[in-house]
């Protein structure tokens, strides 16, 4: 049996964190504030986001994704080759949460028959992601059962639960909080569950693997690369902040954080459009005219930024990289494919430009000096991408309190 490795999250770099924005969700009945909670309780003591201490691994450890789903087979051939020490494999999905609960019984969010929030979940092997994860951990990972649940740190701060609360799913299922997790721990997911009950969630596709090696790590590189049938994206601690799939672009939960959550009308298998709270709309959503682009709709904490790129390209006359008549919206409410996540386009926080020469899935088109100057106001770009979508420019980060002196680099991909 091969050995474990130590701690995935030895080196790893700090979050990417955002302004919080709390933003009641749905149509909450008997919703409890924080103060409200049991008050004899043992408290939970969640943490700030931080990286989990760092210390030396024994063995090196690979972050192994690919567009969509793992390729049939990789797993079992990257686990075979011999500079592999240790091997765990990650699906990845969308959980919808329609209510939650304290572990007494009263109510913390309820939704409207039909609604929900979406939850960026992971589905993973107990025994093996335990070998992945810091020592004082292991136990609550490892002994993680198919009628339970993990949530990272911000996660948990969101939905306001703890260990011994409670999660009711669109499927009917109800599982129970057994710990709430560094978000780095949990890959950035919201909500992590066994494997044992991934295919009843709906959530089947192996999204990524972990891989403690040792050795020459190019050597074990072009190796994956020549077991796969597509494009491989392999990443270490410290290239990426967090160590799971589409690791260019900030995970839902720090969306979430940043710009607010908001419940929706659960769509339908093969849907991708969706009804959205009106309330959120209403407190988060402005039109804005925004140069050379003319009104747009977007997310208020955004548009400045998206304003600013665009008066830049105006100012330096470059204007004519943008051609108004290819624009497809920042605002949007839909998912990214029919029984995905939701887009960022249903937060008001992504542009579709010249779209019409820049189709999903063909090579870029776009002027590097457009796709620079959106990177200087933090917007990154989807022509990096595993599967490029060179008219997708999406919030990344806050600007620079120089964006002039940002030198933008090509982003680590995404699916």
């Amino acid at each position: 049996m091969k050995a474990r490795a130590s701690s995935l999250v030895a080196g790893l770099a700090g979050m990417v964190a955002g302004g919080l924005l709390m933003i009641t969700v749905g149509a909450p009945a008997e919703e409890l504030e924080p103060s409200e909670r049991d008050a004899d309780a043992e408290p939970l003591g969640i943490a700030p986001l931080r990286p989990a201490p760092a210390r030396p691994p024994e063995d090196p450890v690979l972050l192994v994704w690919t567009a969509g789903a793992l390729p049939d087979g990789l797993t079992h051939d990257v686990a075979e080759l011999p500079l592999v020490t240790d091997v765990t494999v990650v699906a990845g999905g969308r959980l919808d949460l329609v209510a939650s609960d304290t572990a007494g019984g009263a109510a913390v969010d309820r939704f409207e028959d039909g609604w929900g929030v979406a939850l960026d979940a992971l589905a993973i092997e107990p025994a093996t992601y335990a070998g992945f994860v810091p020592a004082a951990d292991r136990t609550t990972v490892a002994g993680l059962g198919s009628d339970r649940a993990l949530l990272g740190a911000t996660s948990a701060r969101l939905r306001r639960l703890r260990a011994g609360d409670t999660v009711t799913l669109a499927s009917g299922h109800t599982l129970t909080v057994a710990g709430v997790l560094d978000d780095v721990v949990v890959a950035g997911a919201e909500v992590v569950v066994a494997r044992a009950v991934a295919e009843e969630l709906s959530i089947g596709a192996d999204r990524f693997l972990l891989v403690s090696h040792r050795g020459n790590r190019t050597e074990l590189e072009s190796a994956i690369r020549a077991l796969a049938s597509v494009e491989v994206r392999v990443r270490g601690p410290g290239e990426t902040p967090f160590l799971r799939h589409g690791d260019a672009v900030l995970p839902q939960v720090q969306i979430k954080e940043r710009f607010g959550e908001f419940s929706y009308r659960i769509p339908s298998a093969g849907e991708a459009t969706f009804d959205q709270e009106p309330r959120w709309a209403h407190e988060s959503l402005v039109t804005v005219d925004l140069p050379i682009l003319g009104a747009t709709h977007c997310h208020r904490d955004v548009v400045g930024q998206m304003s600013q790129a665009l008066q830049e390209l105006v100012d330096r006359g470059l204007a004519h990289l943008v051609d108004p008549e290819g624009f497809e919206g920042c605002y949007n409410p839909r998912l990214v494919t029919p029984g995905g996540l939701p887009s960022r386009h249903a937060w008001g926080v992504a542009l579709d430009v010249n779209a019409d020469v820049n189709p999903t899935g063909q090579a870029p088109g776009q002027d590097r000096r457009l796709v620079d100057t959106f990177a200087r106001w933090g917007l990154t770009w989807g022509g990096f991408w595993l599967v490029p979508d060179p008219m997708h420019f999406e919030y990344l980060r806050e600007p620079a309190a120089d964006p002039a002196k940002v030198t933008p680099g090509p982003d680590a991909g995404t699916d």
